[in-house]
């Protein structure tokens, strides 16, 4: 990692900028405050439009504006300028998308799992891990909200969560085209047109993306490549001016072929290090096979090009169906609003990797699943006057089939698991605000969920022939989780479709053998989120708030693709953070500077800690705690100038971590650096009554992190920078704009994810983000 600071960084920023030719000082454009790329917009965060100076949350958002100069097109890219966020895309694809917020995180890649941190695209939660991953388009705003929301958005919001807010229809006639193309054959196209009446309106919009993949495979064809459809219809029926009904559809498609690789390291057990895995050194020879090699004798020979590799499989591949459905029902009755909305969504999704990086076949990877979801939710609420309160009811129903299958084919060894997971949610919620004085603001809020698992599971290993192949025999079945009436477990060691004996499963693979659980039905589980807040302003533009909050996650099931685990070892607990936090918002300077802070601590109660042993993926119950500030800047320094500034700072560990030595110690969180910096600034010129000329910077700075529990220094990511850049030429009667884009502009190599498998193959592999990029993008727009 480069040594440069963040000081030299915004020095050369201000440098750059200043030197670009200016007409005459008479054509400088004023840049309002509204005009800015990080502009006040009401937010959602409490579910009724606010001010979000006024909002007792630690949040940011970013209107349109900012999506589109940011270049962001993937919810993989949204924290790149948000403080204290962290966004993961395993292997370069929107397979499954891994969210951290403040620490709060867990890193499994099973595609039953729910995230910590809830995704909600208009209000509609998004439960599957590959359905969070979507194209970005025609949208309003994007608002991420940090710290536990349990109480107005659910069970699963414990850490915070990302809300993507699309563009509704109107009456006026209005729309845009965007056309891109960039390094890599990158080519997008998007666009979106809209219009009606007073009684119906209508939008329709949509992505194209292609790009070739920038993996360069000295063996075969490239990976990563992007080959990604979305489209989304919408309806808005207006009767009534106090009543209407919007309709919505949409499609997120993707056919990544081939897509998803890793960067290949060989390492090895130090038991000196409790067993973590650490690299192997370039001139040892451990597993006699040759110096620098992999116990299966292979070695990258290019050191450390992250961004080329062997890769035997090219048959890897992402292919992904998501459809929604949603209706709202907005029915406005005096100082009364009541809302319903219902969703529907199905998922269907095949994601096959090569795990290993090289060009020998010793691990393939693939997954599959066929999940729909129903939810829907009644609110109530009135928000005038000194006292404002909104109540609810919510209702989330969600069915899966799955699959995961490992290939060891250097091994003959093809472990598989296929399962079904039916998850059932039902909460009641309210909250109220109180004006206890015209200055003083006093809100409480609470919400109770019942949650209910069935799950049937099966594990076998399979024959080289069926590989591909559900495996059909019930090896373990259970329904419900924690409260067990009774439980048995029988256990018959057998020979395996033919290959394998007792003994030799014993001797090579741990003593793998059928295993029938039977776990009696229980009642589910019940539990409850709260948050009371209060907010003082002691003068205008400025506000103080605390507030303690209570996020809870459901629990569950590990899902592991080897049989060796025990039944009871499979469910695990839900999860409860108790977060304390207060915070400052204010603007200053005569409206110049917009200065946000929060300072938290948040006890991790049975904080579903997830670990990968050998090949196994486990999840367990752990004690765990966050602690850190946060800061966000906008500055309007002078005349068609705006600086926005992040900083994160971040204490998150877990207590008593079980090293894989048998020993305990405290060991960070994954995806949880220690500090993250982030400043955009963003300057004009006017060069005609007409048209201006935009030019930006991005930068962001994280610290050192680990991508797994146990710290293994093979999952350490060492901190790295990011610099990207923008240049906007734009006719404002014309409604057309062309810019020029860098992302990544110095290279940078930096991991994204990792995973230690040095006590099974000999390696590690790691993900890594793209190099450097560089596009032009051509929009027009009408009616806006």
């Amino acid at each position: 990692m480069n040594s440069l600071k963040p000081t030299q960084v915004i020095g050369s920023i201000v440098y750059f900028l200043m030197s670009v030719p200016l007409n005459a000082a008479e054509n400088i454009a004023q840049t309002k405050q509204s005009e800015t790329i990080f502009e006040v917009i009401e937010v959602n965060a409490q579910k009724n439009r606010q001010n979000p100076q006024e909002v007792s949350v630690s949040l940011s958002a970013l209107s349109n504006d900012a999506i589109q100069t940011l270049g962001y097109d993937n919810a993989a890219q949204i924290a790149n300028q948000i403080p204290g966020v962290n966004i993961s895309d395993i292997a370069g694809t929107p397979n499954n998308i891994l969210i951290s917020i403040r620490g709060a995180s867990q890193n499994d890649f099973a595609d039953h799992n729910e995230s910590p941190n809830a995704v909600y695209v208009d209000e509609v939660y998004i439960s599957a891990l590959g359905g969070i991953g979507s194209q970005l388009y025609d949208l309003q705003q994007i608002e991420i909200l940090r710290g536990p929301q349990g109480t107005l958005f659910g069970r699963n919001a414990t850490g915070g969560l990302v809300h993507l807010i699309t563009q509704k229809p109107s009456q006026n006639l209005s729309g845009y085209l965007e056309a891109e193309v960039g390094s890599f054959n990158r080519q997008l196209i998007e666009g979106a047109i809209g219009g009606g009446n007073s009684t119906i309106a209508a939008r329709i919009a949509g992505q194209i993306l292609k790009q070739d993949g920038y993996i360069k495979n000295r063996i075969g064809e490239d990976m990563i490549s992007a080959d990604r459809l979305a489209i989304r219809g919408q309806v808005l029926v207006t009767p009534h001016e106090d009543f209407n009904i919007l309709f919505a559809t949409s499609l997120n498609q993707t056919n990544d072929k081939p897509g998803s690789t890793y960067e290949h390291r060989a390492a090895y057990v130090k038991a000196q290090d409790h067993n973590r895995g650490h690299y192997l050194n370039a001139q040892d020879n451990l597993y006699d096979t040759c110096a620098g090699c992999d116990m299966f004798g292979y070695k990258d020979p290019d050191g450390f090009d992250v961004w080329s590799s062997d890769i035997d499989r090219t048959d890897s591949k992402t292919e992904r169906d998501m459809w929604q459905h949603t209706i709202k029902l907005s029915w406005q009755m005096r100082e009364f609003e009541f809302i319903s909305l219902s969703d529907y969504q199905s998922l269907e999704k095949t994601y096959e990797e090569d795990c290993d990086g090289s060009p020998n076949p010793v691990c393939g990877f693939g997954t599959y699943q066929d999940s729909n979801q129903f939810s829907h939710e009644f609110r109530l609420s009135e928000q005038t006057g000194a006292f404002r309160w909104l109540l609810g009811a919510n209702y989330l129903k969600i069915t899966g089939d799955y699959e995961n299958h490992l290939w060891v084919e250097i091994a003959d060894y093809y472990p598989s698991s296929v399962y079904s997971l039916t998850t059932e949610s039902k909460a009641l919620f309210g909250q109220l605000e109180y004006d206890i004085h015209h200055n003083l603001v006093f809100t409480l809020g609470a919400r109770i969920t019942k949650d209910s698992r069935d799950m049937a599971y099966t594990n076998r290993l399979l024959a080289e022939g069926d590989r591909h192949s559900p495996a059909k025999n019930i090896l373990l079945q259970y329904d419900d989780q924690r409260i067990f009436d009774r439980l048995t477990e029988q256990t018959e060691c057998q020979q395996m479709g033919g290959q394998y004996t007792e003994d030799e499963l014993t001797a090579d693979f741990g003593g793998i053998c059928d295993k029938t659980g039977i776990i009696d039905r229980s009642s589910g589980e019940s539990f409850w989120s709260y948050k009371t807040a209060l907010n003082y302003h002691p003068k205008d533009n400025m506000m103080w708030y605390a507030s303690y909050s209570r996020g809870v996650k459901g629990g569950g099931y590990s899902a592991p693709f080897e049989a060796i685990l025990k039944v009871e070892q499979l469910p695990y607990q839900h999860e409860i953070i108790d977060n304390y936090e207060i915070g400052f918002k204010s603007w200053l300077a005569n409206h110049t500077l917009r200065l946000n802070s929060a300072v938290f601590y948040a006890d991790y109660n049975d904080y579903q800690a997830f670990d990968l042993q050998g090949l196994t993926q486990v999840i367990t119950n752990q004690q765990a705690y966050l602690r850190g500030a946060e800061l966000e800047a906008l500055w309007l320094p002078a005349d068609s100038w705006s600086l926005n500034i992040g900083i994160a700072l971040l204490d998150a560990n877990m207590q008593d971590y079980i090293l894989p030595d048998g020993s305990t110690m405290d060991t960070k969180l994954p995806q949880a650096p220690a500090y993250t910096f982030n400043a955009m600034l963003q300057k004009s010129w006017q060069i005609s009554r007409a048209a201006d000329i935009r030019a930006s910077l991005d930068y962001s700075l994280t610290d050192e992190q680990y991508y797994s529990l146990a710290n293994h220094p093979t999952t350490y990511e060492n901190g790295y920078q990011v610099f990207n850049a923008r240049l906007t030429y734009e006719q404002y009667h014309a409604g057309w704009s062309a810019s020029f884009w860098l992302k990544n502009i110095s290279n940078e190599k930096y991991a994204t994810y990792g995973f230690d498998a040095s006590g099974v193959f000999g390696y590690s592999f790691l993900s890594y983000a793209p190099p450097r990029t560089a596009g032009i993008n051509f929009t027009y727009q009408f009616g806006i």
